[in-house]
């Protein structure tokens, strides 16, 4: 419901946040289907994975060691082994997270999972793909608040979600296999476009034989080559991200952030047409509509969760989203 105060700010924290956008960590999951201590410490993995499949983005990638029989590695030595020597990987399994090597015990533990959901980038990725055999993607990168500079590079590799193959080490089913790097196994070149604004590149490629078409889709992912920061990651399978521009122009003032049962959206200068609270698996918590107005409103938190929410601010002038912490 909607609340108009007419009382002073002084008891608010004004300031012209950051805006920022949900963040899907990306998970390079490096394995063998010769190795059999990947056999024993895969399923653990994977199992860690079962509650947040629509809230990361997975990769497995077949570097030529400990075997280089493996059946894919030799379906693509080039692309498999380029990120392997990036990243110096010795040995099998390892997962690394975001860029960063997890623990070579565990590979990915659960609070590192609820970690690395609860994270928010400046870069939003849409990713779009249209055929079958013959296909066309678009990818659009969005920049919320401030780019993030640095030597930054675009990668986009075509994956298959679901591979049965009774593999040498007992492995039967194989899970988002890289198949092949639509841009260069090095990445390309990539420049964020400024606060507001979003970056659009189109690819075209084909589905190989002996690839299963309804088991294959895009990954993107922006990371600094330098220091290996993953900034984000996209598939068509995410929710939508609509185009966004700052605010800040019209006061936009939230507060308290964090809160326990409530957070108040002031924007002065411009007028407020929708309000919508979403968790990050993109549910909708609460909204308010066809407001048209301008002051303060209300949003209830009280009976959520703790955790982190995303707030999605449209006015007249644009749309900012804003990260929430319930306490």
């Amino acid at each position: 419901m909607k609340n108009l105060y007419l009382v002073a700010f002084a008891i608010l924290f004004a300031f012209q946040a950051d805006a920022q956008t949900k963040k899907y960590p990306l998970l390079e999951h490096f394995t063998n289907s010769w190795c059999s201590i990947c056999a024993s410490r895969n399923p653990a993995f994977y199992n860690a994975l079962t509650n947040y499949q629509d809230q990361v983005h997975h990769i497995s990638i077949h570097p030529s060691i400990p075997y280089q029989g493996c059946i894919f590695y030799q379906a693509n030595t080039a692309d498999n082994n380029a990120r392997k020597d990036y990243y110096n990987v010795f040995s099998t399994p390892r997962v690394f997270a975001n860029g960063t090597l997890t623990s070579n015990s565990t590979l990915i533990t659960t609070a590192q999972l609820d970690q690395y959901t609860s994270e928010m980038s400046n870069l939003g990725i849409q990713v779009t793909e249209t055929g079958f055999n013959s296909r066309t993607a678009t990818v659009e990168v969005f920049t919320f608040g401030t780019a993030p500079s640095g030597n930054l590079k675009i990668f986009a590799a075509l994956v298959e979600k679901e591979i049965n193959y009774a593999a040498p080490n007992g492995e039967n089913l194989h899970h988002d296999v890289l198949r092949k790097f639509v841009t260069s196994n090095q990445g390309d070149t990539f420049t964020p476009a400024q606060d507001g604004g979003k970056v659009t590149i189109n690819y075209t490629y084909s589905i190989e034989s002996g690839w299963a078409e309804p088991e294959m889709y895009l990954l993107v992912w922006i990371q600094d080559i330098d220091t290996k920061e993953v900034f984000n990651s996209g598939t068509r399978f995410d929710e939508t991200i609509s185009s966004v521009s700052s605010t800040n122009d019209e006061m936009l003032m939230i507060a308290p952030n964090p809160t326990s049962s409530f957070v108040n959206v002031t924007v002065e200068n411009g007028k407020v047409q929708n309000l919508i609270l979403s968790d990050l698996n993109g549910k909708t918590v609460f909204q308010m509509q066809n407001l048209n107005a301008t002051g303060t409103f209300e949003v209830p938190m009280k009976d959520l969760n703790k955790g982190v929410y995303l707030l999605r601010i449209e006015t007249n002038n644009g749309v900012q989203l804003e990260k929430i912490v319930k306490q």
